[in-house]
């Protein structure tokens, strides 16, 4: 490893400090990035991609790395921060460092509107529904009609998040298939939902419509707010650029 580019919530933090301590002992040039100043300019020079913050600063990171550099997650806050994907901190990160480093491929998820590529892959979902969460949404997935509060589309990563929070199964984190789950479905006398919930083989599509306006897309909910007209066709699929993901070592 030559060259590392760090990403980081807090400019003073101590897991910095440690981080930027251990890379120099073991001659390894980085670069240091704010996660506010992220812009689309990741290239395959950096050998490795470094968060030092959150769960959140990782998976904003995640939007802006499209090539095949490993991204390792460390953990600023274990005891305030989940950590899910921030598995090592500054306790262990120079162990770590030292070890063959193991790295598996996370699934995320390609989005269009209208046929259009949106760029952002989700890591963990999209969600589509009213801007205003009090509103109900009157949505088409798949060819069935719902009254709800929204819908998710999410990878493995994103099935142990809002989607678990929302009733739907963990999948294993390194599977090949993704899922959705329709929020809140409104079920009457009349209105009865069907399939308000299905795991996708990866290769399966998701189509998704909005019948009223004021719908919103939006990506591992840290993206722009994408604004649907009536009518408009979202399309979801697995992603051919899955993220690199360091998951310990070897």
């Amino acid at each position: 490893m030559k060259n590392a580019l760090i990403v980081y919530m807090q400019k003073n933090s101590r897991t910095l400090a440690e981080v930027k301590r251990v890379l120099k002992n073991n001659k390894v040039s980085f670069t240091t990035i704010n996660r506010i100043n992220l812009r689309r300019m990741f290239t395959k020079k950096y050998d490795l991609v470094i968060t030092v913050g959150g769960d959140g600063t990782f998976l904003r990171t995640s939007h802006f790395l499209f090539c095949k550099t490993p991204i390792l997650g460390i953990n600023a806050d274990p005891s305030r921060k989940e950590g899910f994907f921030t598995r090592a901190d500054k306790g262990n990160f120079e162990i770590l460092f030292s070890k063959k480093l193991k790295i598996r491929k996370l699934s995320r998820l390609e989005v269009k509107i209208n046929k259009k590529i949106i760029p952002d892959y989700p890591l963990n979902e999209i969600f589509v529904g009213h801007y205003k969460p009090y509103q109900m949404s009157f949505l088409d997935i798949n060819n069935h009609s719902y009254r709800c509060s929204g819908v998710l589309v999410s990878t493995p990563a994103g099935s142990y998040s809002w989607s678990k929070s929302a009733g739907a199964s963990p999948l294993p984190l390194f599977s090949d298939k993704f899922q959705y789950i329709v929020l809140d479905p409104y079920e009457g006398n009349i209105y009865k939902p069907k399939h308000p919930y299905k795991v996708l083989k990866k290769n399966e599509v998701v189509t998704i419509i909005p019948y009223m306006p004021g719908c919103i897309a939006v990506m591992d909910s840290l993206s722009r707010e994408y604004h649907l007209k009536k009518g408009d066709m979202i399309t979801v699929r697995r992603s051919d650029h899955p993220l690199m993901f360091v998951d310990g070592f070897e």
